[in-house]
């Protein structure tokens, strides 16, 4: 978990450094929405889910 968590950030802010992403792009609900995939996976793995 903590190297997928790394390498989205990661990806994530070399991306917006490099002005990868488009015009008028939403990064905050870019980063919002991969932030609640990671909270949700670890939820998961916490009530007893396979990760």
């Amino acid at each position: 978990m903590s190297r997928s968590s790394w390498a989205f950030a990661h990806g994530m802010v070399v991306l917006e450094l490099d002005g990868r992403f488009p015009p008028g792009a939403d990064l905050d609900a870019a980063w919002r929405t991969g932030c609640e995939a990671f909270a949700g996976a670890l939820q998961g793995k916490t009530e007893g889910g396979a990760l």
